[in-house]
């Protein structure tokens, strides 16, 4: 299972499910989570602010990646990511994300991510 988010990281071609693009949020909000406690316990605000600063420019490739393969899944064009840097559409955009279902079966940006996962190989 974590192969497929290894070697995705930086890939933005193809599909993600919504459980991969879920999986990714829930790993950022978590990690955000443990950075603001550890923080807060410490009281040092400063390095609260730069060590989050450095996580959002390691994390920003693999969020568009995966942010722009699961619009594809939608068959929705890229350019609909650049709405996280808008306040409050960030927000929206990835709660549609969250929400709604792919296109069922082969779409312009390759095949159906939910099918891939479900095909067993008998030998």
């Amino acid at each position: 299972m974590l192969d497929r988010y290894n070697n995705k990281y930086a890939n933005f071609s193809g599909r993600a499910s919504r459980s991969e693009y879920g999986y990714y949020i829930l790993i950022y909000f978590m990690v955000v989570l443990v950075i603001c406690l550890l923080y807060w316990v410490t009281k040092n605000n400063l390095n609260l602010i730069f060590n989050l600063c450095i996580f959002q420019l390691v994390i920003f490739v693999p969020m568009q990646a995966v942010t722009i393969r699961r619009l594809k899944d939608l068959g929705m064009k890229w350019s609909f990511s650049l709405l996280i840097f808008l306040p409050f559409f960030n927000f929206l955009l990835m709660t549609y994300l969250l929400v709604c279902s792919g296109q069922r079966g082969e779409n312009q940006y390759g095949d159906d991510p939910k099918m891939s996962s479900q095909i067993v190989e008998f030998n």
